[in-house]
């Protein structure tokens, strides 16, 4: 009987050394698991803050191009643009503002559609600029929402936007003023059913 206990005594003693080696193993992969979980998390915090560095850089230089749009063709206003990137449904999303007296507005909130074009016409600009290496920008009536005695302003945006920012611009218009303006014009005309391009003399 005592050898019985003896050789059950040393069983369960195998087994609490098989246990505690688990143990102690499971103690090791645990304390790595989460070594690695803040390394992740530092990982991730570094990315984190990279980001809303990049985007904050981003915001500000998109915002310059299309404020200084904005105050070359309304000048009697007092506007400026602002972009504020959100976290919405666990992804960032960009507001886009306009802001009048210190007051803000959306875009499209009754603040004119001619502020909508100018705002549209520079966005497009910076995309451009943003993410490609073409710095040739085709718009087609770029001043449509503007009102008329706006339009030498708008030709002095895109001016003052295609000496700066080393872009080209080929436009499509009706427009007298911006004809006028252009450093080259070409005229197009339907002629049975056929267009015409005529370069015309500046």
């Amino acid at each position: 009987m005592l050898k019985e206990w003896r050789t059950e005594l040393d069983s369960l003693l195998v087994e609490k050394q098989i246990t505690e080696s688990q143990v102690y193993r499971y103690k090791e992969e645990l304390t790595n698991l989460l070594e690695e979980q803040e390394i992740s998390k530092g990982a991730r915090d570094i990315i984190s803050k990279a980001a809303i560095l990049t985007q904050t850089q981003l915001a500000s230089h998109i915002s310059n191009i299309v404020t200084k749009a904005l105050s070359v063709v309304f000048p009697e206003k007092d506007l400026s643009f602002l972009i504020e990137f959100v976290q919405r449904r666990n992804t960032t999303e960009a507001d886009l503002w306009i802001v009048e007296n210190g007051n803000k507005y959306s875009v499209l909130e009754s603040r004119g559609h001619g502020i909508a074009d100018v705002v549209s016409l520079s966005l497009r600009v910076a995309y451009v600029l943003l993410h490609s290496n073409a710095n040739v920008v085709v718009v087609d009536e770029p001043s449509r929402n503007v009102s008329k005695d706006k339009h030498r302003n708008v030709l002095k945006m895109l001016k003052s936007l295609s000496e700066e920012l080393e872009v080209q611009f080929i436009i499509v218009t009706h427009s007298e003023t911006f004809a006028e303006g252009a450093d080259i014009v070409y005229k197009i005309k339907q002629n049975n059913n056929k267009s015409v391009v005529e370069l015309l003399d500046k």
